[in-house]
């Protein structure tokens, strides 16, 4: 994905390379772009897991036990 992303910005990242930009300044704004994605990633994984998380912290042990 990140390589399709900096394929449809190539004409922006000669650019900023034609005005003076260095090649860490490139590779500062690429990388920023996935440490982004994968902040949002972790985001909703950490989400996704705190609900079932709740409720298994909240069963009672006897009626778990019961129930089998």
């Amino acid at each position: 994905m990140m390589a399709y992303a900096v394929a449809r910005r190539r004409n922006e990242i000669g650019i900023r390379m034609a005005v003076g930009a260095r090649a860490a300044d490139v590779l500062r704004l690429v990388m920023g772009e996935a440490a982004a994605v994968c902040a949002v990633l972790a985001l909703v994984a950490l989400s996704a897991t705190y609900v079932p998380a709740r409720r298994a912290i909240a069963v009672d042990p006897l009626a778990a036990l019961r129930c089998e």
